[in-house]
């Protein structure tokens, strides 16, 4: 709730203007809301969940239409269905869904085979939005300006310039407010690292009273690393604790995976990345999961962080779905052979979605009463 209504708080102005860490397009975005409505926090909030849901389902419809020719409404229906369902969509926390909009119209946008300046702009809107999502939002950003179109040197330096250029944009009010002191840390990594690391070995604890890791979380901190404050500092003070929390991390993840029922998705989905023959979205699909290290290496999974990773996992599976079609009469034996494998892996593929679909309705209505999902 503290992360929701601090994003809610903002009001959009030079004097003011959010801070690097704090998730420029979600901060910008609400901030331009607050400058068009004068409610009241708590309708604010309501208003905005509304908006970032909309943004969601239709990055969403538009993403899951793209290959028209390939498939029908009732297909596209049933990755609609299984999205929104999957009860992301009733996110109490809105950034994440601006997050996975952005990531769903990134990859609309190389589909669709989009002037680069689109792509960049669509890439640096999602890297922006969470600070957990830069470092994968620049690795795909450099990969489309080299790959993504088979041109000589040249363009490909200039694709760079237009993707730092645009990626800048949004930070340069930052920078002419504050100067390079605007990128420094602020202190955001080591309290994330200290919340995370408190509310996992909080657990452990065999005592009476234990403070509240999220709140207290230095009571849990001092004790094993003392004075640090610095990730950096952490890391070189006790790496073998550090490796400790890494493992925990990628444990607790773990758990959070079969909340979210990504783990459902999971085999089909790396079937279909394995078969599907789209080079470049393989690739930006693997760059785009990078995503998990920072989180891993600073806090963990939270399940509402996997409403960006959804979305990819289902569009792995949409992909190979829809890639595969032949209207030609005169096709070799072979092709022939291999269409109707297709068709019958499609089969599989299709009831075991009814499946999970079928799962997720009936996780639904809680949310559906409720009206948002809280997940942690």
């Amino acid at each position: 709730m503290f992360d929701q209504k601090k994003l809610l708080e903002y009001t959009l102005s030079y004097e003011e203007y959010p801070a690097f860490e704090s998730g420029l397009t979600s901060s910008l975005l609400v901030g331009l809301y607050n400058v068009l409505s004068s409610s009241s926090i708590v309708p604010s909030s309501a208003h905005v969940r509304i908006i970032a849901m909309f943004m969601y389902l239709l990055s969403g419809w538009i993403l899951f239409s793209t290959f028209s020719e390939h498939n029908t409404f009732v297909f596209s229906l049933l990755f609609m269905l299984l999205l929104f369902t999957s009860r992301f969509p009733f996110l109490w926390l809105s950034s994440e869904l601006f997050a996975g909009a952005f990531l769903m119209l990134l990859l609309w946008s190389v589909t669709q085979n989009l002037p680069f300046i689109v792509i960049s702009i669509l890439t640096s809107l999602f890297m922006l939005s969470k600070p957990d999502l830069i470092f994968s939002g620049i690795v795909v950003g450099f990969f489309l300006a080299f790959f993504c179109e088979k041109k000589n040197l040249k363009c490909r330096l200039i694709n760079v310039v237009i993707f730092l250029t645009i990626a800048v944009a949004p930070i340069l009010p930052g920078l002419l407010r504050d100067g390079l002191s605007y990128l420094a840390p602020q202190g955001r990594a080591i309290f994330s690292f200290g919340q995370h690391y408190a509310a996992m070995v909080a657990k452990h604890q065999m005592v009476s009273v234990r403070p509240d890791p999220w709140l207290e979380w230095e009571a849990y901190f001092t004790p094993v690393w003392g004075q640090v404050r610095t990730l950096t500092g952490v890391v070189i003070s006790s790496p073998a604790k550090y490796l400790d929390f890494v493992f925990l991390s990628m444990a607790q993840s773990i758990k959070n995976f079969l909340r979210s029922n990504l783990f459902l998705l999971l085999p089909v989905s790396i079937y279909g990345w394995i078969k599907t023959h789209h080079s470049n979205l393989k690739m930006v699909s693997v760059f785009l999961l990078s995503g998990f290290i920072p989180i891993t290496l600073l806090s963990f999974t939270h399940t509402r962080y996997i409403a960006r990773f959804y979305p990819l996992f289902l569009f792995i599976i949409y992909l190979y779905l829809t890639e595969f079609k032949t209207t030609n009469r005169t096709v070799s034996r072979l092709a022939l052979v291999e269409f109707t494998t297709r068709q019958q892996e499609g089969f599989f593929i299709l009831c075991y979605l009814l499946f999970v679909l079928a799962l997720q309705l009936y996780q639904l209505p809680p949310v559906f009463t409720a009206g948002h999902w809280f997940p942690d």
